[in-house]
């Protein structure tokens, strides 16, 4: 395993450092690939023919877009991009994702093409279920429930499970730059928007050096306050018995902190085609680990080839959010020191251990209008579906 810590954003950051100055450490790469591909099967449409929002993009929106053009420029500037965005194609589309991601020298080229498009979509997904501000909301649960909610001011930890290509920590920057942008027109602190953010990035590929160029350039474009957002990279397979001590260390609540969120975005499919059973075995694991209050948001593609689930001796097929309803929803809530150890204990099994708190099982995210302007690649719409759980 190996992990880069990434350093407090300042506008006076560099905007290349050696990667080896920032304790990256080169492993071996395990053979499974985390982080989300395109959908192989799904041919991209033109940028002249992609629906979009008849409102204007939002300022945020082009910000982003910006800082990401100027992170990338020696990718987009590359005469040769056209030909190896068609090559990296190729090779997604026949699922070869691993001769990808293990070449450090694409990984540039795809951030270029695929990280924007996420972006957007990310950032408006995660104001549209308020990821980040249900604090209160969780802290007057757990004392309702006479559970012990702690301290709740310390920083709010974010684990991005398949993050590794950045796309989840600039969303976030990106809505913490809005807050910070409210706060500073209404002259009056908004509620959560001085609440640093820890943002760990779990992924199994070597990207410890674009996460860098992420945080040492893009980030202070969007947000000025050095401790405002921090990001660290951890590079692991987390589907491997051996990411349990990291996973452990994530999910542990600190006393002054509020309990994590945990994202997995447009990666649960991919989990579920290389091996069903040892996705469950995760799914089970984390649940064991999260403390109470834990948010848990899933998204994934919301095309049928994508989220069918064959289940039961007929081969019935459901939809991956139906199942993931079934596994969470229906898992037992083990909240005792021998759950840790796998051992439930009497008593422990009354209620469900994870609360449905939103749903979507088909959305779009469309760009909005005049956004194609402000980049010089092609981006996308998304459609998903949307499941966020709470711990109980």
């Amino acid at each position: 395993m190996s992990t880069s810590r990434l350093p407090p954003v300042t506008p006076t950051m560099p905007r290349r450092t050696n990667p080896s100055n920032n304790g990256v450490v080169k492993t071996n790469h395990p053979k499974r690939k985390l982080h989300h591909p395109p959908q192989p099967n799904a041919p991209a449409p033109s940028t002249a023919a992609l629906p979009i929002h008849k409102q204007p993009a939002l300022l945020i929106e082009r910000r982003l877009l910006t800082a990401l053009s100027l992170t990338l420029e020696q990718a987009l500037a590359d005469p040769n991009l056209t030909v190896k965005i068609q090559q990296i194609k190729a090779l997604l589309y026949a699922k070869r994702f691993l001769e990808v991601f293990e070449r450090e020298q694409w990984l540039d080229v795809y951030a270029a093409r695929w990280v924007p498009s996420r972006v957007l979509a990310f950032r408006e997904i995660f104001a549209e279920v308020e990821l980040l501000e249900r604090r209160r909301e969780i802290a007057d649960i757990l004392g309702r429930d006479g559970a012990d909610a702690g301290g709740m001011d310390g920083p709010q930890r974010v684990v991005c499970l398949g993050g590794g290509a950045g796309s989840e920590f600039i969303a976030l920057a990106g809505i913490v730059a809005q807050r910070m942008e409210v706060s500073d027109e209404q002259d009056t602190p908004q509620e959560s928007s001085t609440d640093p953010l820890e943002v760990h990035l779990v992924d199994i590929g070597p990207y410890a050096p674009l996460m860098d160029r992420f945080a040492e350039s893009t980030i202070p474009r969007l947000v000025t306050a050095s401790d405002a957002i921090t990001g660290t990279f951890h590079q692991t397979d987390i589907l491997s018995p051996s990411a349990e001590p990291l996973l452990r260390s994530l999910l542990h609540r600190d006393s002054s902190a509020p309990p994590p969120i945990v994202t997995l975005l447009f990666t649960l499919t991919e989990l579920f085609i290389q091996s069903r059973p040892a996705t469950v075995a995760f799914l089970q694991k984390m649940t064991i680990l999260a403390p109470r209050g834990t948010l848990f948001l899933i998204v994934d593609a919301a095309n049928e080839e994508a989220s069918a689930v064959s289940v039961g001796k007929e081969g019935r097929s459901w939809s991956l959010a139906t199942v993931m309803d079934g596994v969470l929803c229906a898992m037992p809530t083990q909240t005792t020191a021998a759950a840790a150890e796998d051992t439930p204990a009497p008593g422990t099994r009354s209620r469900a251990a994870w609360k449905k708190l939103e749903a979507e099982d088909s959305k779009w995210f469309r760009l909005r209008e005049g956004l194609q302007e402000h980049y010089p690649i092609k981006l996308e719409n998304a459609r998903y579906w949307l499941r966020l759980y709470r711990r109980n």
